[in-house]
């Protein structure tokens, strides 16, 4: 591993610190109060079917885009404005959500951020630790637990698309999901560790377990001409690491898990160039032409879903189940590296979670919270003035999605919308109540 970066500790008074976060809760408050009216939160989506030329389309059941992210939004405020009415509008999201999947879900799978098992997830979190929806919470995790028994019954092949195994849309999500669905609601443990059984078999071939053929990689890595393995949180390999390392720090034991964190993580480490004259970098994916994968040219951005930021998350957390500060402290010197990058001219990128400024700036809330390290503080307080200088009230939406083709969308989502900005906004002033609406992103 490498040298240790020297950090800078140049101070931000307490109370200018302190009124950024009072401005940041604000406008998040502002924002999710806006979108509580039915009429405006019809305007934003309206709009960004339109914007988008019809490839946005609300998903009521959906955590990405859809009501099922918005749960997690309004429960989050609840929990930090209790008795001022937040719940009831979380609870009208859920309901829709809930209808929709009874009517049409199956269709959708059980992918979280799209499908039953992000549904689950948003049930657990708006339940307070199984205090509320129980009865609801039981009956979807029934019918998920159900579906991944059929799944895993007829999963055969050596090669497997991402979607088959990832966080978005595969198994890693479910095992995220399923991990709160057990402290709430119980029932799913069976389910569970059958998830994370199978993970912990593939990954004694190492990264090589989760190696995608170079068709089905292409809607993700369109330039794929031969075999790949992903690198990003989002759909590769850090997320794998990330949820066998949630699931370690839980208290749950498998045979191989400790082996299987190792072996994906040691992996990961390599795959990160510490040598280039702008900073670390991450790639989006390992080619594998021969024997052994081979670190991929194109370098990833800084975000989330691929690069250094989601991969320094992975990273940190398979560090602290394996008991290995020297895994922690590359975790963070990672982030401090990318998240550098990013503050020079956070203007550039969008304000969102997926690709953007939100996502990036979670991860180092929660590294800040976890290393108490001055610089976390200080990149936080940076991060959040940017996004705070992008928020327009006129706007259907107050924070516009920039996406890759450089079109801009009122997105009101989670995943790439101002809701998935509010509640990062919202987490400066986190309180214990609202914590681990971020398990969907594999922070903790």
């Amino acid at each position: 591993m490498s040298t240790k970066v020297s950090y800078t500790n140049d101070a931000i008074q307490n109370s200018e610190r302190d009124t950024v976060v009072e401005q940041a809760v604000g406008i998040a408050k502002h924002e999710l109060a806006r979108l509580a009216d039915e009429e405006c939160w019809q305007r934003a989506v309206q709009c960004a079917a339109e914007q988008s030329h019809g490839r946005l389309q609300w998903l009521p059941m959906s955590v990405a885009y859809g009501d099922a992210g918005m749960v997690l939004a309004y429960t989050a405020l609840s929990k930090l404005e209790p008795n001022c009415g937040w719940e009831y509008v979380a609870h009208r999201h859920l309901e829709r959500a809930v209808r929709f999947y009874e009517a049409v879900g199956r269709r959708f799978g059980f992918g979280l951020f799209m499908g039953l098992s992000g549904l689950l997830f948003a049930a657990c979190y708006a339940s307070s630790h199984g205090k509320q929806y129980r009865r609801m919470g039981q009956t979807l995790a029934n019918h998920l637990v159900k579906w991944l028994q059929e799944w895993l019954g007829t999963t055969k092949q050596s090669e497997l698309p991402f979607e088959a195994y990832d966080l978005m849309s595969g198994v890693t999500g479910v095992a995220a999901s399923l991990i709160r669905a057990d402290e709430d609601f119980g029932g799913v443990y069976g389910a569970l560790t059958d998830i994370l059984d199978w993970l912990i078999s593939r990954a004694q071939q190492g990264p090589m377990g989760f190696c995608t053929s170079a068709q089905d990689a292409r809607p993700y890595i369109p330039y794929a001409r031969s075999r790949v393995i992903n690198c990003g949180m989002a759909h590769g390999v850090p997320g794998i690491v990330a949820v066998l390392a949630i699931a370690r720090i839980a208290g749950i034991r498998r045979p191989g898990i400790d082996e299987a964190i190792k072996r994906l993580s040691d992996w990961t480490v390599s795959m990160v160039d510490t040598s280039g004259p702008d900073g670390w970098r991450m790639p989006y994916a390992a080619t594998v032409c021969g024997e052994a994968p081979q670190s991929d040219p194109k370098i990833a951005r800084v975000a989330w879903c691929y690069g250094l930021p989601g991969v320094a998350r992975s990273l940190w957390l398979a560090g602290r189940a394996l008991g290995s500060t020297e895994l922690q402290d590359f975790g963070a010197e990672a982030l401090y590296h990318a998240a550098s990058q990013m503050a020079i001219d956070p203007g550039k990128y969008s304000p969102t979670f997926c690709h953007g400024l939100a996502g990036v700036l979670r991860i180092v809330q929660v590294f800040a919270a976890d290393t108490g390290r001055d610089e976390f503080t200080r990149l936080s307080h940076i991060l959040t003035k940017a996004i705070m200088s992008s928020y327009t009230r006129k706007n259907p939406a107050g924070f516009q999605n920039r996406e890759d083709n450089g079109q801009v969308v009122d997105n009101c989502g989670l995943l790439n919308g101002s809701a998935g900005v509010a509640l990062v906004l919202l987490s400066a002033r986190e309180t214990d109540e609202m914590r681990g609406w971020d398990r969907i992103f594999l922070m903790h």
